[in-house]
């Protein structure tokens, strides 16, 4: 079986006016963070859907050496990156799991629990939650790729999740609620975060 991952780095950051991909935390670029989880995970396979206008991005993920598919329609939303990502997968990608850019907590080991959850039950979406409440990343059979093609504006798979929730696996991972960086206040709070536990 094979699972492919495809991060949404199109975004154009306008509540913060600054690329939130690009900004620094631990010495690395954000993005950086997110594609070195993802490499150090089970997944097969690594697509990171990028905004071609946002100056040294398509550098900064080139060096990495996974996947770089540009979005040239970022205005049309999240959806619009799903679509290029979904695009660029291998005929032969039985899963995609799907991570956001903005998230440098996201964890190998959640990642490997989504894979193994699937490669055991075989389910058409699989589901972290985080102390109950369902999060990112979250896993798509082959079987729903045409209704994320249908998916529209910013929504991302959730108009598929509710769709198919009967369909739907949860596990939950005993960790704090992944948040995205949408401001400069979340930023701050994720510094701080991060201060906190090297501190401790």
């Amino acid at each position: 079986m094979k699972v492919w991952a495809v991060i949404l780095a199109a975004g154009v950051s306008k509540r913060m006016g600054y690329p939130k991909t690009l900004l620094p935390f631990n010495g690395k670029s954000i993005i950086r963070h997110v594609i070195k989880k993802a490499l150090s995970s089970n997944v097969d396979g690594i697509i990171a859907v990028i905004n071609p206008n946002v100056r040294g991005l398509e550098q900064e993920v080139k060096e990495t050496g996974v996947k770089v598919v540009i979005n040239q329609y970022t205005e049309n939303g999240m959806s619009s990156s799903l679509w290029n990502g979904l695009k660029a997968l291998p005929n032969e990608v039985e899963a995609t799991l799907i991570l956001l850019g903005d998230q440098p907590g996201v964890d190998p080991w959640v990642i490997n629990k989504i894979i193994k959850t699937y490669e055991e039950t075989r389910s058409k979406i699989i589901q972290p939650t985080y102390q109950g409440i369902p999060g990112h990343p979250v896993l798509f059979d082959q079987s729903l790729f045409p209704y994320l093609y249908e998916v529209r504006g910013d929504q991302g798979g959730r108009e598929v999740i509710q769709k198919f929730l009967s369909e739907r696996v949860l596990i939950e991972t005993g960790q704090s609620l992944l948040k995205d960086i949408d401001t400069w206040e979340d930023y701050i709070q994720l510094i701080k975060s991060s201060n906190q536990k090297i501190g401790s």
